[in-house]
């Protein structure tokens, strides 16, 4: 069941969590959503998230991807932190960044779903930088993204109430460092993927 023959039915893209940093090997949530996609589908998924990105990087990154990946899917799992969130301090510069940052997603979702493949975008999580500004901010992003499924048809993945501890910052136990989980929260990152997402995919193979 592969769209193509480089064994890349979905593609994840995204910076360092999506990458599956602070987890043990084969824990991260991405590595995790790969074996689940093998199991219940025969999917392959490649994952080209690269550490540090934001969505301008990201947009790059992945349009060398889709020279030589074709996808049905791409999952983009990217930070608000890397776009500077927490480096903002008044209401302009948060919305600056705020603004760049669901640009810049939108950008994603768009070249996804240009190459023919299904856009599937993950949601905001938490830095334990943050302040009750940025959290707000964090809110506010992720009910944009979610309306998202409904005016553009994109999947959306949501992280935030399962990570969030209604402060911005990481739940206790779940994080490695101020800005990634630990394996824990890298599980619970995979617990609030809906994989009925992909289930439309079977259709495409």
């Amino acid at each position: 069941m592969m769209c193509n023959l480089l064994a890349c039915d979905v593609l994840l893209v995204g910076s360092s969590v999506a990458r599956g940093q602070a987890a043990p090997s084969g824990k991260g949530w991405g590595e995790l959503l790969a074996k689940e996609l093998r199991n219940k589908y025969g999917f392959q998924m490649v994952n080209a998230a690269i550490p540090g990105t934001d969505t301008t990087a990201t947009l790059q990154a992945m349009k060398v991807a889709l020279k030589t990946c074709k996808p049905c899917a791409v999952v983009i799992g990217l930070s608000l932190a890397n776009e500077g969130l927490f480096l903002a301090r008044d209401v302009s510069e948060i919305d600056r960044v705020r603004d760049r940052f669901l640009d810049g997603m939108q950008k994603l979702a768009e070249t996804a779903q240009a190459s023919g493949a299904m856009p599937v975008i993950g949601g905001v999580y938490p830095n334990d930088f943050y302040e009750p500004v940025h959290a707000q901010t964090l809110r506010s992003v992720e009910a944009t993204m979610r309306g998202w499924t409904t005016s553009r048809g994109w999947k959306y993945i949501s992280f935030l109430s399962a990570l969030d501890d209604g402060e911005g910052r990481w739940q206790r136990g779940l994080s490695a460092d101020p800005s990634h989980p630990n394996e824990e929260g890298h599980k619970a990152m995979f617990d609030a993927i809906d994989i009925s997402l992909f289930d439309e995919l079977v259709k495409r193979t």
